[in-house]
């Protein structure tokens, strides 16, 4: 009788293969634009970092005047063109309270986002500033913007001060 001796299975099946190059498919399929929306988010947190410094101004404008009803930029300390490749020149609506941060076009990548505007709008009380952020960017991108700022209308971040 002779000695049989069986050949071990070297390496992947072309089925294997074929199953894993499908799940990597599909988890990218999956996580590029989660990815995206993601970095686009990040980048627009420089728009916040310059709300952040707009609102120190002006709160302190506010809480020495009591209103803003005879503020500009420059008494409020506010630098009408920021150093930033994101957000353009600032505008500020005294009547209104509002201040206007209109990104820069093609500065994110992003067509739903380059080109839209994000709204800083204060509304003064007893000397305290209660904060509203909010954008033009439609509903439909809102997982790109920044939770703070995810309203077309001045609803939704509440900050004193």
């Amino acid at each position: 009788m002779e000695n049989m001796q069986q050949t071990r299975q070297q390496g992947f099946t072309l089925i294997e293969l074929m199953i894993v190059i499908a799940i990597v498919g599909i988890l990218s399929a999956v996580a590029l634009p989660a990815y995206q929306d993601y970095t686009t988010r990040a980048k627009l947190s420089e728009v916040l970092v310059i709300m952040g410094e707009v609102k120190t101004g002006a709160a302190e404008y506010a809480s020495v005047n009591g209103d803003f009803t005879d503020s500009t930029l420059d008494n409020m300390g506010v630098q009408a063109d920021p150093a930033s490749l994101l957000v353009d020149a600032i505008t500020w609506d005294a009547a209104t309270g509002k201040f206007t941060f209109p990104i820069v076009a093609n500065s994110t990548g992003d067509a739903a986002i380059d080109g839209q505007n994000f709204f800083l709008t204060g509304t003064v009380s007893g000397g305290a500033v209660t904060w509203t952020c909010s954008t033009d960017v439609a509903t439909t991108d809102y997982g790109k913007v920044p939770s703070s700022c995810r309203t077309a209308g001045p609803v939704q971040e509440q900050d004193e001060g």
